[in-house]
């Protein structure tokens, strides 16, 4: 199973992934960022469990995504990337100093142009 095609365990019955430029305002599903009419981000669209499913995340999102699924064998699960840099995080950082690096990266992400 590859894990980047599966959510909660649940192996991609199909997905595709694709890089495009917005035609309209979209939000990153991982850092909240409104992905701006001509900004490229990464489109995914598939079906897991029976249920079609897309995602759209802003590039600074897709290359920490990139680093930090390294860790986890290239395992992620799409809309979950700060919850998986925490763990990382942590295991190095007590609870507080992994939470504050998380926010911090997050809001810096959300409110880049």
């Amino acid at each position: 199973m590859d894990c980047a095609c599966s959510l909660d365990s649940i192996p991609a019955e199909f997905h595709n992934v694709k890089l495009v430029v917005a035609k309209k305002e979209h939000r990153c599903g991982e850092c909240g960022h409104i992905i701006q009419p001509g900004e490229t981000y990464e489109y995914v669209f598939g079906k897991w469990g029976g249920m079609t499913d897309y995602y759209n995340t802003c590039l600074r999102c897709v290359d920490l995504r990139d680093l930090v699924s390294e860790y986890y064998g290239g395992c992620f699960y799409y809309e979950c990337l700060f919850d998986h840099y925490f763990e990382l995080l942590s295991i190095n950082m007590n609870y507080e100093e992994a939470q504050e690096q998380v926010d911090r990266i997050r809001d810096k992400h959300r409110n880049a142009s």
